[in-house]
């Protein structure tokens, strides 16, 4: 009885964490989508594939700074003293500013030297630049500012501060749209209020922890990793440029707008997913210390998440076109295909969460590292090859082939020990989104877009019948307390 009620405990716990972490998600998403027709009506794609390219590049210095740290903070933090927390947090962001500040200084002065004046045909003015440099250091303290809320169970702070980041990155881009004559710079400046007020948030969230003394062991412990996770740092960077770049070069930068807008639908419903991750990685890194290795509550989680992805990959192949049309004034209503295809490729990405966690608790983070690495440096092969000949079809292609062959690196490292029935869902719900997508493309008209609807939901019903079961019995209990 009291094994019943400390798991009922454990699941309300998981429940009440996902729910402040998604909080944030839903405000934040609300928020885009109001600005959406503002942005949308003084914007047009060029501006945004513009800003995409340049962010793109100007975010491999927070995530070079970054390397290595993340796993330092994943493995040490639950299990370390508050004295070795202190330590641990001080000694991780002090040595990520650091390297932040020296590559911001070797930009600029790349910058002077070079005398880049362009990119794709538009002017980089010096505010432009002062802007990127300020968007290469700013991010790093909210890094660590995320992961120790995760950790530590700070979840209210952490909804707090990512819904106020993006109240504010939105107020001031409306405002530089309405009163500044440089509209093409109110993304920017949008972004770098929004990331300066995360730097707030994250002192909040580590005041306990920033008095500690610098310690030599950690930046050892980091230093372990930091090359292969500065390795694959680097190529998840350079793979978003390259990409960004390729789909400029052999598709065009408008349709890099369009591109680059509906992977703003995917950073939404990923972060949706990331709510399910913060809330939920603790108990897996728990889980993944038992020897037998069944990780219930991580698969009942990841199962659930599947469910709505897979529902927003339906929704946005049956509904996208006309929904996202209205929103952007017709200017980026094809990306609806786009969206649909990011929503199974969140579903790929989703899975391996619990070999994932089994590496972290073995310390096995530099060969996670190593196959994150490969699979992208293949993927990058994959986009010279393919872009030339398929254009955007091809770029998809190698993005996908990415998440594919990491996930198949991961099952061999675990020798497929800690697999999830999970995975199997997931794979289910991408062959739903495939198929609706199909149908839509092939018959867009509106009774077959309604049958679309349907079938699609009935499909979701079988694949995901056990987390239908769970959300249907959760509805029924609270339902029956209320009367």
């Amino acid at each position: 009885m009291a094994g019943r009620q400390s798991e009922r405990d454990f699941d309300m716990n998981i429940t009440g964490r996902f729910i402040l972490f998604l909080l944030p998600t839903v405000g934040r998403g609300a928020l885009s989508f109001l600005l959406l027709p503002i942005t949308t009506f003084y914007l047009d794609p060029a501006d945004f594939g513009f800003y995409a390219l340049v962010t793109s590049i100007t975010g491999i210095s927070a995530a070079i700074a970054c390397s290595g740290s993340a796993y330092a903070l994943a493995s040490n933090f639950q299990t370390a003293s508050l004295e070795e927390k202190k330590s641990l947090v001080s000694t991780v962001l002090a040595a990520s500013l650091v390297i932040g500040l020296l590559l911001s200084i070797l930009f600029l002065i790349g910058w002077e030297l070079f005398g880049v004046s362009s990119i794709e045909g538009i002017a980089l003015s010096p505010a432009l630049i002062w802007l990127g440099i300020a968007l290469m250091i700013l991010p790093i303290p909210w890094t660590y500012g995320v992961q120790v809320s995760t950790l530590d169970g700070q979840t209210k702070a952490y909804a707090i501060i990512q819904f106020g980041e993006a109240v504010v990155s939105g107020v001031v881009t409306i405002l530089m749209l309405f009163f500044s004559r440089e509209k093409q710079l109110a993304l920017f400046v949008g972004g770098t209020a929004g990331a300066a007020f995360t730097v707030l948030g994250t002192l909040w969230i580590l005041k306990p922890y920033l008095r500690g003394r610098l310690n030599a062991k950690w930046l050892s412990e980091i230093a372990g990793v930091g090359i292969a996770s500065l390795l694959s740092t680097m190529a998840e960077k350079i793979q978003t440029v390259v990409e960004r770049a390729v789909v400029s070069k052999y598709v065009g930068i408008d349709q890099l707008g369009i591109y680059s807008h509906s992977q703003q639908y995917r950073t939404l419903v990923s972060a949706g997913a990331k709510s399910v991750s913060y809330s939920v990685w603790p108990i897996s890194l728990d889980e993944a210390r038992d020897e037998a290795g069944t990780f219930p509550r991580t698969t009942k989680a990841w199962e659930l998440t599947a469910l709505f992805v897979t529902i927003a990959g339906v929704l946005f192949s049956t509904l996208g076109e006309h929904v996202i049309g209205v929103l952007t004034h017709g200017k980026f209503s094809s990306a609806y295909i786009l969206a649909a295809l990011w929503m199974a490729y969140i579903l790929i990405q989703n899975t391996g969460r619990v070999q994932l966690a089994y590496l972290y608790v073995r310390r096995l983070g530099t060969v996670n590292q190593h196959a994150i690495t490969f699979s992208i440096a293949l993927s990058v092969a994959l986009l010279f090859f393919l872009a030339p000949e398929f254009g955007l079809n091809g770029i998809l292609l190698a993005v996908f082939a990415q998440a594919i062959i990491y996930r198949f690196l991961l099952t061999k490292i675990t020798h497929a020990k800690h697999s999830s029935r999970g995975d199997i869902s997931n794979c289910m719900g991408v062959i739903v989104i495939l198929i609706s997508l199909y149908f839509s493309w092939w018959e867009p008209g509106t009774l077959a877009r309604s049958v679309n609807i349907a079938l699609s939901i009935a499909a979701i019903i079988f694949v995901f019948r056990d987390s239908v079961r769970t959300i249907s019995n959760s509805l029924s209990k609270s339902v029956s307390r209320q009367t």
